[in-house]
């Protein structure tokens, strides 16, 4: 969730509110996500990479050691990034 005009919005709508056109100014749109809020459920790490990347302009990911210390939160890590369209 983030706030957007004093609402709290899921991620995919408040990327879509960003500037379409060109001549628009638009700045740097980036999502953050905890990690250890995922570690009950791994794929639901992934569902979140990949909904970072598809509506934002990238991805802050928070306490990396948790991934380090989770092996299948790492994987669903390289799983999200590699389904968003990154090359490994």
């Amino acid at each position: 969730m983030v706030r957007c005009d004093g609402q709290l919005r899921a991620l995919q709508p408040s990327g879509q509110h960003q500037p379409l056109s060109a001549e628009d100014i638009r700045h740097p749109f980036y999502s953050g996500i905890l990690a250890d809020q995922h570690q009950a459920d791994p794929d639901r790490l992934r569902r979140a990479v990949e909904a970072s990347l598809s509506y934002s302009d990238g991805l802050m990911l928070f306490d990396i050691c948790h991934l380090i210390a989770c092996p299948a939160l790492w994987q669903s890590l390289e799983e999200g990034m590699h389904n968003a369209g990154m090359q490994k």
